[in-house]
């Protein structure tokens, strides 16, 4: 019974140092309550692979984002995640028009955009 209790207390005890330095500034993956987004497209043309969108700031506050998005021509990854950032914080409620391209050497015949991650914070694009 002694020994639950220590254990509750260091438990409790880690969780408080945790929590004091959580920064809810900081850049991290946003969660979906924090925006929305729509008119995703996805296609070629030149010689690029090019997705866009819109993101709205569902926040609360002004803050920046950051859209990642993988190409992939069927299952085959066409190259490493592509990032497009926000470069001053969005105004809770705006919309951001985005735009992320990666260059391909023959046009997917499958191409595919998906947004991998959405990430939010102050010094996202600083």
């Amino acid at each position: 019974m002694v020994g639950a209790a220590v254990l509750g207390v260091v438990v409790l005890a880690g969780l408080a140092g945790c929590g004091k330095d959580y920064d809810l500034d900081a850049r991290r993956l946003a969660t979906l309550d924090e925006y929305a987004m729509a008119d995703q497209t996805c296609g070629v043309e030149g010689g690029r692979a090019d997705a866009t969108g819109t993101l709205t700031n569902l926040s609360g506050r002004d803050t920046g984002f950051g859209v990642i998005v993988r190409f992939l021509d069927g299952d085959v990854d066409l190259g490493r995640p592509q990032t497009v950032e926000h470069h001053e914080p969005l105004a809770d409620g705006d919309t951001w028009a985005w735009e992320v391209a990666l260059d391909v050497d023959d046009s997917p015949a499958d191409l595919r955009c998906n947004v991998i991650q959405v990430v939010i914070g102050d010094d996202v694009g600083g």
